[in-house]
């Protein structure tokens, strides 16, 4: 999977370990390393390593003010995901996790993903205004720009999470690749990341493919119901 090396746990946690990248039985010993409040998953690939934290949260504002913004729940959970995954690129650079076999080396690109959307949450002004202004007075360096994750964190819902692995595995990219191309986009006229991946996926014509152990997944699932298989 896009050039993928390992994936740790950080902390046990449901809502995308068991839906999503599946259980690690190493968890109670990466918590050993990790005992604070870093992020739920540390992903290496062959030359980044991306960084995950999960929110079971989306917009609940029911106006786009900025006193709306502001005092939405989903926005104190971005924050929080940002100090959280700040934490774990600090505790990875301090070689914390040395023992897991990380290279520590490899740039940081940091996600809180979300149980559903959470509106304009990657534009620089929501960044800048809501989240950045509730998570940087917690820590004690700037978390943007950050020597520990020079790229700006990004959030995304579990559906576009999804399609961001989708894009990586049909357009043989990475996940930072993919973020530097994103960069080079006008936010408020190409969109957020869902219209990026879908746009990105639909000029090059290639077709999409499943992942092989998602499919054995869904096979074994479909057998334990005693449903037959539709793709078979």
């Amino acid at each position: 999977m896009f050039g993928l090396r390992q994936c740790r746990y950080l902390n046990r946690h449901p809502f995308l370990g068991h839906r999503f990248l599946g259980s690690d039985p190493s968890a109670k010993a990466l918590q050993r390393y990790a005992p604070g409040k870093n992020a739920d998953f540390l992903v290496e690939l062959e030359d980044e390593i991306l960084v995950v934290e999960c929110k079971a949260t989306s917009s609940t504002a029911r106006d786009l003010t900025e006193n709306a913004l502001d005092t939405d729940t989903a926005t104190r959970k971005l924050a929080k995901g940002i100090i959280q995954l700040y934490t774990s690129a600090h505790d990875l650079e301090a070689g914390i996790f040395g023992k897991l076999g990380v290279d520590r080396r490899k740039p940081v690109t940091g996600a809180v993903v979300t149980l559903g959307e959470v509106v304009h949450a990657n534009s620089r002004w929501f960044f800048d205004k809501f989240v950045l202004a509730k998570a940087e007075p917690k820590l004690k360096e700037p978390i943007y720009p950050s020597s520990k994750m020079p790229r700006l964190p990004v959030a995304m819902s579990i559906s576009v999470l999804e399609r961001l692995v989708m894009a990586c595995n049909v357009l043989s990219s990475t996940p930072g690749t993919l973020y530097d191309a994103k960069e080079h986009t006008h936010y408020w006229l190409e969109g957020d990341w869902d219209q990026f991946l879908n746009k990105r996926l639909q000029e090059s014509n290639l077709p999409i493919t499943g992942l092989a152990f998602l499919a054995d997944q869904k096979s074994r699932l479909l057998e334990s119901l005693g449903i037959a298989d539709w793709q078979e």
